[in-house]
Formats: C-alpha cells, structure tokens, sequence
C-alpha cells in the first residue's frame, strides 16, 4: 500500500503515474484509513478511463467510459466506496489489469467508440 501510495506523490511532483502517460493520478478517498476499500484512483480524460486499485491490489478498469465531470465528484468525495456504488460505477463491466497494466487505452474515447479498440 506504501508504495502506490508515494507513487502517488510522485505523479504529482514528476507528472509519472502508475497507471502510464496521460493518467492523473490521486489517492482514493476513504472515511476509514485503517481499511480503505480503494487505494489509488487514476483517470485519462482523453480516453474517459477510470481505474481504480483495491486494498487487494487488483488493478480494475471500468470498461464504459467515465464523463470527467463524475471523475472531479469521485476524486473529492469522502468515501470511494459509496461513490461507487451509488453513481453506478460498480455495476459496470471491468477488467482486470493488475498483471497488464500496458493494456489501458491511450487513445481517445471518441475513437474508442468508433470501433478502434485499444485493448479492450
């Protein structure tokens, strides 16, 4: 857990993010630190792509895409948990990409709509 999240300090003093090029990254919001249920959220505005990693360490990535607008709500809530589950993100599809993470798209959602898939 200490290491995604100093790897989270760094996206934010060296622009690196774990999750590659183009994610902003933050810690996930949580109103119990002793037992988060996310860790480290990470998003591409030009792809819509939101990813979250778990106190598991699985990294998932929501397959329909995520509006910007609910990624600013998500990353200033009190809990990502509840955030989830009442916006509707965690009844959508996802994969998991803890062992690929080379699979999140770069390219952007309205190419991604037209058919274009990137590794999904």
């Amino acid at each position: 857990m200490d290491r995604l999240r100093n790897q989270n300090v760094l996206s934010e003093a060296s622009g690196y993010s774990p999750f590659g090029p183009g994610y902003e990254t933050v810690e996930a919001p949580t109103m119990d630190e002793s037992f988060p249920r996310a860790l480290v959220l990470g998003y591409n505005k030009d792809t819509e792509t939101l990813v979250v990693v778990f106190r598991d360490k699985t990294w998932v990535m929501y397959n329909d895409p995520i509006p910007e607008e609910m990624w600013e709500n998500l990353k200033y809530t009190d809990s990502t948990g509840r955030f989830l589950k009442y916006s509707g993100i965690d009844d959508q599809s996802w994969t998991d990409v803890t062992n690929n993470p080379g699979a999140l798209p770069r390219k952007p959602a309205d190419q991604l709509r037209m058919g274009q898939s990137e590794g999904r």
